[in-house]
């Protein structure tokens, strides 16, 4: 996955982080550290996609942030693809993320903060890499995100997080086979 990432990383240009810029990411952001994000060509079956030459264009995200070039991909488990035009739709190439950047999740419970959630990568990408976006609604989100206080972008997405964690508890039935007597 890592080599993967790599090359996709190696593809980006100048033209595209200067478009990244122009949608409201932070150039220190985009150049502060390793590859933070790579462009792609990718075709789309349901919530997945793949590498495809005549595919449509692409920017793709590790779903966990490399700390430093070259790390080994021992956190990241899926790589993300949205077009910058309609960032609210996204897809994963393995479907093994629920979330974006985990990390922060685990470190906003190790201190104690309060964990902002974004409603796309490119408006995660916009703050700066903090925080994180729910990347599979269909996911056991308390899971991922409880035991943390939320503080959502807007409205409607802290709207659809309440909905989403604090579902009514289902009730399973149990009962205790009896033994019979010796």
């Amino acid at each position: 996955m890592m080599d993967l990432f790599t090359s996709f990383a190696g593809a980006a240009t100048a033209r595209h982080h200067q478009a990244l810029i122009a949608a409201g990411v932070p150039s220190e952001w985009l150049y502060g550290g390793p590859a933070r994000f790579g462009v792609a060509r990718a075709v789309f079956a349901g919530p997945h996609w793949e590498p495809h030459e005549h595919g449509t264009a692409v920017c793709v995200l590790p779903d966990a942030p490399l700390s430093r070039p070259g790390e080994p991909a021992d956190l990241m488990a899926d790589l993300i693809a949205f077009r910058t035009a309609d960032p609210a739709r996204w897809w994963l190439l393995k479907g093994g993320a629920a979330i974006l950047n985990p990390t922060a999740r685990d470190l906003a419970e190790w201190h104690g903060e309060p964990l902002a959630v974004h409603a796309s990568p490119l408006d995660w990408m916009r703050a700066g890499g903090g925080g994180v976006v729910v990347l599979d609604w269909t996911a056991h989100l308390p899971l991922h995100l409880g035991r943390v206080p939320l503080v959502a972008a807007d409205l409607a997405l802290g709207e659809r997080l309440d909905r989403a964690l604090n579902r009514p508890t289902d009730r399973t039935e149990i009962s205790v086979m009896r033994r019979a007597a010796a």
